[in-house]
Formats: structure tokens, sequence, C-alpha cells
């Protein structure tokens, strides 16, 4: 099931339309694209300054199972333009000079069988970021990122695979000193959790 839609042949083909639109502190942009089959792929998106310090990004994308592309480059969860569905809604806040708070959460889902997945699964990433750069010389940054998907595991009532919850949470502590040009110190510390159900 997997490779029911693959490309077959030796001819392929795809059509897009894409734009961007400026207006005061809003960018809108999108693209519109379609393979030789007639399958659509969408993505959608605005970045808006909403205040000085405040800067908002928001993406939508609704791409076909069965769309595809041979040298595709789309902001998606898969390595491929294909099979996904999703929203992405980002924020950056600039409290202060040297100051920045970053936060973006990415729901999605895959409306046919993937390849670590033998049905219809979706999943989330979330993320938030504090970077201080008080001078040139110094910047640091702690991170805290959280991603939940659905991968196949073995089903102990059955013969088949079923979905099972794949947790993964992350702790980043990093900073970075350059005392002379060309010369930086680097020093980072990661925290990593993993737990799969069943």
């Amino acid at each position: 099931p997997y490779n029911l839609f693959a490309i077959e042949g030796r001819n392929w083909a795809n059509y897009s339309v894409d734009y961007g639109f400026s207006w005061k502190n809003l960018y809108l942009f999108g693209e519109a694209a379609k393979d030789i089959r007639g399958n659509i792929a969408i993505e959608q998106g605005l970045l808006a300054s909403i205040h000085p310090k405040i800067d908002f990004s928001f993406v939508y994308r609704n791409i076909s199972p069965a769309y595809r592309a041979i040298h595709s480059n789309a902001f998606t969860e898969n390595a491929e333009a294909q099979n996904e569905n999703g929203i992405y809604a980002g924020i950056s806040f600039r409290p202060k000079p040297g100051w920045r708070m970053d936060a973006y959460i990415d729901i999605y889902k895959f409306p046919w069988v993937s390849y670590s997945t033998d049905m219809p699964s979706a999943g989330q990433n979330q993320l938030i970021q504090l970077f201080w750069k008080p001078h040139k010389k110094l910047e640091t940054y702690i991170r805290f990122q959280k991603e939940s998907k659905s991968l196949n595991g073995f089903g102990l009532s059955t013969n088949m695979n079923e979905l099972v919850s794949v947790n993964r949470s992350g702790f980043r502590l990093q900073s970075a000193f350059q005392p002379y040009p060309g010369f930086i110190i680097r020093n980072r510390i990661d925290l990593n959790w993993f737990e799969k159900s069943g």
C-alpha cells in the first residue's frame, strides 16, 4: 500500500503557481501544485509583525496522498511533499535588546499509510526557546522541544502491526563565546527523553 501512488513510467510532470504579497507589516505567500495525474498540493502562509517586538508566522499545508514530485522542497514533516495535512503557528517575542523568545507548534496528519505506519496517523511538534545575546561576543540559549507521533508497533492481540504513540522530549542549553576574532568557545548540554507505548 505504501507504494500505491509511486511514480511509474519514463515521463513525469508537475505544474505550480506561487505568489508572495506584502502589505504593511504582513507578508502572504503560497503555492498550489498539480502533478501529471491531477493530484494537488497546496501550501499557504503568512508572516506578520503584529507589534514592533512580536512577529507571528502561520503555515497551512494540504498535500494529497497521491501527489508526487521528483524534486520538491516544501515545509512538511515528511522528507517529501506528499500525504500530509498540517498547521504550523510560531511566534517570536523580543522583550528588550539582546533577548528573544521563540515558540511554535506544528500539528499534522498523514491521511494514507507512510514509511513508518501501516495506517493513517498524526502527530505534533512543540518548541519554546529563550535566546540571550548581551553583546557581540557572547550568546546563550535554552530550549525545550517535544514531539509526539504514531509509529508501527507489534500488535499483541493480532498478528498485524498496530500504531503506538512515540514521545520525544529534549532540553538544550548552549552558549558560545568569542574572545578573539576567529576563535569561538562553545558549550552544549543536551538531555533527551524517549517513550514508546507498549
